[in-house]
């Protein structure tokens, strides 16, 4: 039964931003709850009561408000596992315009040595060095997951914060990649 759950129990339905989300599988929220509107044809629809998975710094009910007010295309995916029903949401996402280019040169960050510290190079527009150095980060050798987490954050923005003020992008190794 394992795999038949995996093999018939699928049912994938592709949002389209003509019909303002999806059209087929349509997130429902009433004041009795929130459901996802499945049409079976010819104007004919079942309806399950449906509840958002975990989020960090978000609401359960939220999410699916969001989704269901926002009138953007996403994609449902209704998956049986184990004798339940569980729907998966994605969304399309628009990203900003990029606003700072490698026009200017790049900041390459290097952390290698992490977590001690995290290395940068400044370079100009033709990739010649300008500028190094590195970025001390005591904070994060010991302490709880959530206090180092925090402080990965403050350290990400900090580096953010020099590009923005320099016009400058943002260049991170991919040493998994790498080819020699």
């Amino acid at each position: 039964t394992k795999w038949q759950e995996r093999r018939k129990g699928n049912l994938y339905s592709r949002g389209d931003k003509s019909k303002k989300g999806n059209l087929n599988t349509r997130i429902e929220v009433r004041k009795n709850g929130t459901f996802l509107r499945i049409n079976v044809g010819e104007r004919k629809y079942v309806y399950a009561r449906i509840e958002a998975g975990y989020k960090k710094n978000k609401s359960r009910g939220e999410l699916l408000q969001e989704i269901a007010e926002s009138n953007i295309p996403y994609s449902v995916e209704l998956k049986l596992k184990n004798g339940s029903i569980y729907a998966y949401f994605a969304i399309e996402e628009e990203y900003p315009e990029i606003k700072i280019t490698k026009e200017k040169g790049v900041i390459g960050i290097d952390i290698n040595a992490y977590p001690e510290n995290i290395s940068w190079a400044e370079t100009d527009e033709k990739g010649n060095l300008i500028s190094y150095g590195n970025m001390p980060m005591p904070e994060l050798a010991s302490g709880s997951k959530d206090k180092r987490e925090y402080f990965r954050w403050q350290y990400a923005h900090e580096i953010v914060k020099i590009a923005k003020e320099k016009g400058k992008a943002i260049v991170i190794e991919g040493l998994e990649r790498l080819v020699v």
